[in-house]
């Protein structure tokens, strides 16, 4: 479970460094900063939305095969 959030937390740096470098952000001037934030959060926004929709996506579908009062062996 530490390794996946691991690679959030990096995912989510290297996304906010790609935004703070498209934008050429300068943190001193308070406009400048204010849009950076709303650029992040635009981005967390679209993030959630996607990932929303794939595992509502992955939960729709049928994973197990469809059987009539038999039993099923999988063996690996």
């Amino acid at each position: 479970m530490s390794k996946i959030i691991w690679a959030v937390g990096i995912f989510i740096v290297i996304g906010l460094f790609l935004i703070f470098s498209t934008l050429k952000t300068d943190f001193s001037n308070p406009g400048e900063t204010f849009y950076f934030v709303g650029a992040a959060v635009d981005w967390f926004k679209q993030l959630g939305d996607s990932t929303y929709e794939v595992g509502k996506t992955a939960t729709e579908q049928d994973w197990l095969p469809k059987i009539d009062n038999e039993t099923v062996y999988i063996v690996d």
